[in-house]
Order: C-alpha cells, then structure tokens, then sequence
C-alpha cells in the first residue's frame, strides 16, 4: 500500500512490528537515508533486532531463500535491507517476492528499488503483498521545500538570521539534497551560534576561504607542511578552530567508511548507494581513500578527541593543530 507522504511512512516504521515490509522507490537520497535510518531506529535500536543486508552483487539462486531461512544468532529478529533489488535477476526477483509473501515471516525486510514508479512490474508486485507499505522517494514539489527545510534545521539544531530561509533555498534550487548539504554546512561552521547573513551567503556562494575545505584533505594526504600552512593561515585568518577540527573529523570519519568498502569489494557505485554522496563526490572520496596515508584507526581517533576536548578547554588553537597535523602525518 502506498503511503503518500514522507513523514506518514516514518511513522508507519515506527509503529510497526515483527514481520514488517516496506518498499523505498526511487533515488532521492536524503528521503532514503532518513528512511534507512527510522528502520534501525525502531527494529536495531528499540526492538533489539539485528542489521544486516543482501547485496544484488551477491545473488545466485536459492542463496536469498536461504539468507532469509536462517535465524539470527544474536537477537529475536533481523532488519534486512535488500538494496537495489530491482537490479536483481528476473528469478531472485521472483524468489524475494515469495519470501515477502511468506505470512510465517518475523524478520522485517526493507527493500530498495531505484525505479520511482510503483507501476513498475518488480515495485508492483511488492506493493501488492498484503501488509506491505511503500513509499517513492522522489524530489519534493516546490511548495514542500519549506516544510523540508524546517525538518532539517531542526535536525542540525540551527539558529539563522532573518531572511536565511530565502537564502538556503534559493540556493538549494528546488534539489533535498542541496539543501541538506546547505544546512550542514552552516551547521558545521556556526558551531552553536547564530550567523550572519553576510557570512550565511559566504559559506554558501564561495567567499568563505576555500581553504577551510582543503585542510582536511591536506591532512589525510600526509602532507604536513601544506597542512601546517593551511591551518595556520585559517586561524590567522579568523575561522572557528572547533568547526575546522569538525571538518577533519567528518573527512576521516567518510574515508574510513569508503577504506572498509573498498576491503569489501566495493566502487563508486557502492558509496553512492551506501554512503549518500553524489557520483562527483563518491569518485573523489574513492580516490582520496586509495591514496591517503592515514595512521592506524585507534591513532586518529584518539588524536581528534583530544584535540577536541584541548579546543574546548581553551587550548592554544596553533598548538592543538600542530599536534593534531604531527599525530596524523608523515614529517
């Protein structure tokens, strides 16, 4: 059954049990990171069921039916995510739809379809399992992106000037996925406070030093003098040391996720899907993530918290980088 609204069908996850169907259609991916999200919230986290996923790179016959046989080892049900099913060959297709159908079924599946068309044969054939709910995730109409862009600030916590809201979704320009790169960015760099117009439309047009952007990736290059450079500049300059730490952290944070799907087996494609970046930004952080010199895991993550907690208790910023950069690089 399609439901006809995105905050509907967050709520139809919420309230639902054991046994649960849903269907995501489409490619929109803010919609379809929240909607990821909602599912592990409520079966993961509050119900105590395990995550796991079924990849159509990893299907053969019979292997979903037996997938899906198995009981989970650690909890009383599984939140299955089936990414990119309509991809999957006709039979496996064909296979996942009685599996859905099976009544005996506890696990809850999620199944996600990039055709934004419930007329579409494979998204049909789903949507007419009883009990099942779906949902397409498309680009929201023009008079929904206020709506989404109070959802977001709310998100992110932001506190914005007068005249902001004109500001983001002119330059969102009718794209979700704009606009939450927009309000996540500010959220970044405001760092609690209220900003400025003129330094809303900096962060948002380019006239913000362009640098701020380049020290992470400085960093995680191993470049240590270019990153000594940069964020001595920066903190010269005036920007906001914890913000500048925020950013670093964030980049570590995408090329250890892109590192662990490379291990897998993983491309472009994969980081798009799993990730939520656009092609642009999954093939830069794919080449970033094959050629950075990060330190071993623990290294960088003890080295950033404390940073962090130097930063708030009134560290010197110049010194707190030049720590930071030494931990992380080669000289």
């Amino acid at each position: 059954m399609k439901v006809s609204s995105f905050q509907g069908f967050v709520e139809k996850i919420a309230s639902s049990g054991p046994g649960a169907l849903f269907l995501a259609c489409g490619t929109e991916l803010v919609q379809l990171g929240r909607i990821r999200d909602a599912a592990r919230s409520r079966f993961c986290e509050t119900l105590g069921f395990e995550c796991s996923s079924f990849y159509a790179e990893d299907a053969e016959p019979g292997k979903l039916t037996r997938f899906l046989a198995e009981p989970s080892l650690f909890s009383s049900g599984r939140l299955v995510r089936i990414p990119g099913a309509d991809r999957l060959p006709a039979a496996i297709r064909a296979e996942l739809v009685r599996a859905a159908a099976d009544e005996g079924r506890t696990d809850v599946l999620l199944v996600e379809s990039s055709e934004n068309s419930l007329r579409h044969s494979f998204n049909a054939s789903v949507d007419r399992i009883p009990g099942a709910a779906s949902f397409v995730c498309w680009e929201p109409f023009e008079r929904d992106m206020g709506r989404w862009f109070d959802i977001l600030a709310k998100e992110h916590g932001l506190s914005l000037p007068p005249g902001s809201r004109g500001i983001l979704l002119s330059w969102a320009g009718g794209s979700l996925s704009r606009l939450d790169e927009a309000i996540e960015r500010v959220s970044v760099f405001s760092e609690g406070r209220t900003l400025t117009t003129a330094e809303l439309a900096g962060l948002l047009t380019g006239v913000a030093d362009p640098g701020v952007f380049d020290l992470a990736d400085e960093i995680w290059a191993g470049r240590r003098g270019n990153a000594l450079a940069t964020a001595w500049r920066l903190i010269c300059a005036g920007e906001e040391p914890v913000a500048l730490l925020a950013l670093v952290q964030r980049q570590w944070e995408r090329l250890e996720a892109a590192r662990a799907l490379i291990a897998g087996g993983g491309d472009q494609k994969d980081m798009v899907r799993e990730l939520g970046l656009s092609p642009t930004a999954a093939s830069s952080l794919l080449s970033s993530a094959r050629n950075s010199s990060a330190p071993p895991v623990w290294v960088a993550a003890e080295a950033l918290a404390s940073s962090d907690l130097s930063l708030k208790t009134g560290g010197d910023p110049f010194v707190v980088f030049a720590g930071l950069i030494h931990s992380l690089t080669q000289g």
